[in-house]
């Protein structure tokens, strides 16, 4: 005879309630261990939220694994990704590869124990990180038939598994919200083409989308987006292709132009100090200026574990944009000291040996 469901789930909860599992002071009781843990996908980050236990000061550690976590065992086998208090919840995670995983958490030093499908989240989280834009992409004019006059858009995809955005418009394109591409591709092709009018000024960017459709709509001048238009000019029976000229290669980018990016200066903490050097340098694609301003964080004596871990990550993401893949890879070895960025730095050093000649 078949069993109900509702039954059947009876059944485990009795089980898990009969669990030998002691804590402080014998059996484990509810006021021990958090409940209601789920995870989210959002945008490049998970987005973790739990119910967290009454008690003063209580700090809360949180696993990554990718495999179930049910066992002290698995636990051990897992990745610490932080320690939080109940005001950092909901906690953002990024494991930095695709995968598919499972988190914990428990309550530091006081109540550590293991509540299998209690602390634990039951179903994997599918995750897959931003998609990394591309460095640069080359225009040629096909042969033309019938008149119409065809483009070749080739490009280099940091994998194949990407998709790739192709927006046109007649004028500068700062921004790709709201707007529907004008083609669709795959790393695995890495081109696109695009039909052009005569005496019609075309501008183009390019958008990397990841496994889960989430898109990376960030514009680069020189990488991803043209700043200057392509033109097929015919005049008097004269034909003129005008194309965008290359405005900054990957070794010149980061050189200060006539108007010098902010550089980080002031009496800021390390944490503002990195976000400054973000904000006005490494998310522009200055990643020379944002490079020299990492190692001068770098040697500051007074960096928290985090906060060196976060300057190395990302001095390590402009060497590899510099194509300095050897020097991006210490840089991703270093980041690993801290918690949260093992699984990322892993990614990007596999990423940047692949490009060591």
């Amino acid at each position: 005879m078949k069993i109900p469901r509702v039954l059947q789930l009876i059944g485990i909860l009795f089980s898990i309630a009969a669990l030998p599992l002691i804590g402080q002071e014998g059996l484990v009781t509810e006021d021990r261990f958090v409940t209601l843990i789920s995870s989210k996908y959002e945008e490049g980050f998970v987005s973790l939220s739990f119910e967290p236990i009454e008690g003063p000061n209580l700090q809360y550690r949180v696993y990554r694994s990718d495999k179930p976590i049910i066992s002290q065992a698995d636990i051990e086998r897992a990745t610490l990704i932080g320690e939080i208090s109940a005001g950092e919840i909901p906690l953002k995670d990024s494991p930095g590869v695709d995968g598919r995983f499972y988190y914990a958490v428990t309550v530091t030093e006081e109540f550590p124990d293991l509540i299998p499908y209690l602390n634990t989240t039951t179903s994997p989280i599918d995750f897959s990180p931003m998609p990394e834009v591309i460095d640069t992409f080359n225009i040629t004019v096909l042969d033309h038939e019938n008149g119409e006059r065809r483009l070749s858009i080739q490009f280099i995809p940091a994998t194949d598994e990407y998709t790739f955005n192709l927006y046109t418009g007649m004028i500068p394109i700062t921004k790709v919200d709201d707007t529907e591409p004008y083609a669709t591709a795959t790393g695995v092709d890495g081109r696109f083409e695009l039909s052009v009018q005569e005496n019609t000024p075309v501008f183009m960017a390019i958008t990397a989308l990841n496994r889960l459709g989430v898109e990376n709509k960030t514009l680069i001048p020189g990488r991803n987006v043209t700043s200057e238009p392509f033109l097929i000019e015919v005049e008097e029976g004269e034909t003129v292709v005008r194309k965008p000229e290359k405005e900054t290669s990957p070794e010149d980018r980061g050189k200060p132009e006539v108007k010098e990016p902010e550089k980080v200066t002031g009496t800021l903490s390390p944490g503002e100090l990195i976000e400054q050097n973000l904000r006005s340098n490494f998310y522009t694609g200055n990643y020379g200026r944002a490079l020299d301003n990492f190692r001068s964080i770098l040697s500051r004596g007074d960096l928290t574990t985090k906060e060196r871990g976060s300057a190395a990550f990302h001095a390590g993401q402009c060497s590899y944009y510099l194509r300095d893949y050897e020097k991006a890879v210490k840089y991703f070895v270093l980041s690993k000291e801290a918690e949260g960025y093992e699984g990322m730095a892993d990614a990007w050093i596999e990423r940047s040996l692949s490009r060591v000649q």
